[in-house]
């Protein structure tokens, strides 16, 4: 299984997302549960812009364990997915599921900031944000959509100091 996940990555970096996608499914028809596999079938499956990776990241969550790392993964990317569709109420029950875990990683938290201001729940957006600019201070992106979400809740003067403060 080790071998065929080195051989997904190797083919994301090279371009082959189709080959990639392709070896992922097969990995995920022999080992089900293993969330890796579907970890990287959808994310293949995200950088080719695929219609099917809805329905493949709906399926990956019903069968990898919560418990996995994998399940936080994709998680997140169904809740940045739905945000970008404009599905806003998918983002408001799905967002909570993983929002209070510890393990966040700040791209974790951007995507959640990102889904969550999408559907104009800015507060919750803003803790997001936040974190990933903690985690990361030189995170750009993360201190700009913090900014966005200060402008949202009316916080001008914080939104204009957090702008002010990516341009030095």
């Amino acid at each position: 299984m080790q071998a065929g996940l080195a051989s997904c990555q190797a083919m994301i970096r090279q371009g082959n997302l189709p080959g990639a996608a392709d070896l992922a499914q097969n990995l995920v028809k022999r080992a089900p549960t293993f969330g890796a596999a579907w970890v990287m079938l959808c994310h293949a499956l995200l950088q080719m812009q695929n219609a099917d990776v809805d329905e493949v990241l709906e399926e990956a969550r019903t069968v990898v364990p919560e418990n996995d790392i994998a399940w936080q993964f994709l998680t997140v990317e169904l809740c940045r997915l739905r945000g970008e569709q404009g599905r806003g109420s998918e983002v408001a029950k799905l967002a909570p599921l993983v929002s209070d875990r510890e393990n966040l990683t700040p791209l974790q938290h951007h995507g959640l900031s990102t889904a969550l201001s999408q559907a104009a729940l800015f507060e919750q957006a803003l803790k997001h944000s936040g974190a990933a600019m903690q985690a990361r201070p030189d995170f750009i992106l993360a201190h700009y959509h913090h900014g966005l979400n200060l402008r949202h809740l009316g916080r001008l003067d914080e939104a204009e100091a957090v702008f002010e403060e990516i341009l030095k």
